[in-house]
């Protein structure tokens, strides 16, 4: 075994002070160590300090969105995944007034995974992220006045629900980012809910401003538009688009888990079979219907029955020879 050089040496040192804070909570020290120059914690301004804060609390719960200098720092001095003293740290980012903070906590407080589930607390964290212009917050509060929460009061919980109050926020909230807000209220258009009039303009037009600004339920929602017979009853108003409509798949299939993937691998695939303007647009129409049949779509595997394409039992044996001639 090689000897240490002092330089590994002193990086071992370091990384056993940084863990040894991390586990004694102490962490404006943790914060001080980790920069290469070693700050002073105290000479940051206010705003740094709550994004110190912030990005030791994503370092610390491990988050999926963790930029590469976060994921150095977890690998190189070996962070252990801790959501409670994450959950502590985003709590101190959230005092210095990160605006990224309130929605990392509701998140949090609203999900049944970390143990920490409370609806008012979300609820609060939702007014307090107002207040300081965290712009998600009015989507998350509308959220909430939406679907129902429930309050607390001393020792007692009573049951918050105002769906007026919920277009109103989703209305605030398209302002800053029609991402955020634009499926629900698209969604209120369409069925005419909430005080709307049933107005499907409106409502394509919030489905497709959200869907460009990256909301993947309005991707899917919008490729259907564009693409399927089952939407066309509601949005006569919008032409079919074969090309418009595999674009907005193809932007979802991007933003989904692999599990919630086959129906737009199979829709690409049947508009390109049913539509294609060559041979190998068709080939690769089946070639995407049979993905979908694989990871077990149910209308894949009964398209490809239905035309007489491949057995629905044995999808991995379809043959595409036959297309070829």
């Amino acid at each position: 075994m090689e000897d240490k050089t002092k330089k590994d040496i002193d990086f071992d040192i370091k990384k056993n002070e940084i863990q040894s804070l991390i586990e004694q909570d102490k962490f404006e020290e943790v914060i001080e160590k980790l920069e290469d120059n070693e700050i002073d914690f105290e000479t940051l301004s206010k705003e740094d300090k709550g994004e110190a804060y912030y990005s030791l609390g994503k370092i610390l719960s491990h988050d999926k969105k963790n930029s590469d200098y976060e994921k150095s720092i977890i690998d190189d001095y070996q962070i252990e995944k801790d959501l409670k003293k994450a959950v502590i740290c985003y709590w101190h980012a959230l005092n210095y007034d990160n605006t990224n903070t309130p929605r990392k906590l509701f998140s949090i407080y609203m999900s049944d995974d970390y143990g920490f589930k409370d609806e008012d607390m979300a609820f609060k964290i939702c007014v307090y992220g107002i207040n300081i212009k965290d712009p998600k917050s009015y989507f998350n509060l509308g959220k909430l006045y939406y679907h129902g929460f429930y309050r607390k009061e001393g020792y007692e919980f009573y049951y918050v629900q105002d769906r007026n109050e919920a277009k109103k926020l989703f209305e605030e909230s398209v302002q800053i980012n029609p991402r955020w807000g634009g499926y629900e209220l698209g969604c209120m258009y369409e069925h005419g809910e909430c005080g709307c009039p049933t107005n499907y303009k409106k409502a394509f037009n919030y489905y497709r401003d959200a869907a460009d600004y990256g909301d993947k339920l309005a991707m899917f929602k919008v490729a259907c538009i564009y693409g399927t017979k089952d939407e066309k009853q509601n949005f006569q108003n919008v032409q079919f688009n074969k090309d418009l409509s595999i674009k907005y798949f193809e932007n979802h299939l991007k933003q989904v888990k692999s599990d919630k993937r086959s129906h737009s691998i199979t829709s690409i695939g049947v508009l390109k079979y049913e539509n294609a303007e060559s041979q190998k647009e068709k080939i690769d129409g089946i070639k995407n219907i049979i993905r979908g049949a694989k990871k077990g779509n149910d209308w894949a595997q009964r398209y490809l029955k239905n035309n007489n394409i491949g057995s629905v039992d044995e999808p991995e044996k379809f043959d595409l020879s036959f297309m070829e001639k």
